[in-house]
Formats: structure tokens, C-alpha cells, sequence
């Protein structure tokens, strides 16, 4: 929620049955963030709300604990991963992280507290991200060397990011198939 009050960037909790917002954290202190949000996690587990907002340059993860209504963590960065997701099943936040001096990405692994990352996966060199979320357990992304070739990665979260599909696009494509109703 944004205004021109004097919190203009919160986090608000919307009425379902009235639709009134009302304010609960406010994040403008977050490093002059944006209400632009890239991404939006809920941690059901502990009770957390972790959103992505850009700030400048950089991009920012604001985490805020539910229960008590106040931000638990920031993480300032102009190199988050891209495609950052959560995933409720393995408690944890995974992303593509993009190389800085070169083309390439990996799967890691952040701790939305401190910013440190873990490495899961091989390099996939001259490749860029282009998509990728999580569900169950499980990372999908869409990769792309060119114009020509884009794979289609599945990562197992349960066991370390290990890589359990690596599919050229155009097969699933090639597998659609459109029923009439």
C-alpha cells in the first residue's frame, strides 16, 4: 500500500467481507523501497511474510513476523536470485542465481535472514533464466541459450536440489495436446 501519508509504503491486512485496508508494518525504512513487489511468500509454519520490493538498484527481502507486526530481517541486494520462490514442503527460498561477469545461472538456496546462499546445482553455463517456481518439494524453471533451445529444469528440493529432469522445451510442447469439449 502506498500514499502520501506519512507511512507511505505498508504492509496491510485487507478485510475479505469489506475490502478496508488496514495499515501494519510500515516498510518505508526498508532501504526507500517501492510497493512495486516482485514477489510475495508466506511462511505458514512460523507465521511469516516475506516480500521482494525493488529499491533503486538493488532489490530488497523484507521479512515481517505476523504475530507481532514487525520486520524480522532485510536483505539489501542487486544480485538476489531471479525467479525467487518458497516452498512450503522444505521451508526454505530457492532461486536461479545469474552470474555477474559472465552468462550462466544455478539453482541455490537463500536463508531469508542473513542472505546467505547455498549452491545445489551445476553451473549451467551461457544459459539465462526465464522462469521458475516451486511446488511441493520440487523447483521448475525454464532456462534459455537462445532463441533456438530453452530446457526445462526440474530440481528435487527433498534431496539437496538434486537435478531430475533436464528437457529440451520443444518436447513438452511436442507432448500437448488439445482435447475438444
Amino acid at each position: 500500500m502506498s500514499d502520501a501519508g506519512e507511512n507511505p509504503v505498508s504492509i496491510v491486512q485487507i478485510d475479505p467481507i469489506n475490502f478496508i485496508a488496514t495499515r501494519w508494518v510500515n516498510i518505508t525504512k526498508v532501504d526507500g523501497v517501492s510497493p512495486d513487489s516482485m514477489a510475495i511468500f508466506y511462511n505458514s509454519t512460523n507465521h511469516q511474510y516475506f516480500v521482494t520490493v525493488v529499491s533503486g538498484t538493488k532489490d530488497t527481502l523484507v521479512g515481517i513476523d505476523l504475530m507481532k507486526q514487525t520486520i524480522i530481517s532485510r536483505i539489501s541486494n542487486s544480485d538476489l536470485p531471479s525467479f525467487l520462490c518458497y516452498d512450503n514442503k522444505t521451508n526454505a527460498f530457492y532461486g536461479m542465481q545469474r552470474f555477474i561477469n559472465k552468462r550462466g545461472c544455478r539453482l541455490i538456496r537463500l536463508n531469508p535472514y542473513n542472505g546467505t546462499t547455498d549452491v545445489l546445482s551445476d553451473d549451467f553455463n551461457d544459459y539465462e533464466p526465464s522462469a521458475g517456481i516451486c511446488y511441493e518439494g520440487y523447483y521448475f524453471t525454464m532456462i534459455i541459450l537462445n532463441s533456438e533451445i530453452q530446457k526445462i529444469l526440474t530440481f528435487d528440493l527433498n534431496n539437496n536440489g538434486k537435478l531430475i529432469s533436464n528437457k529440451l522445451g520443444k518436447e513438452y510442447l511436442c507432448s500437448l495436446a488439445f482435447i475438444p469439449i
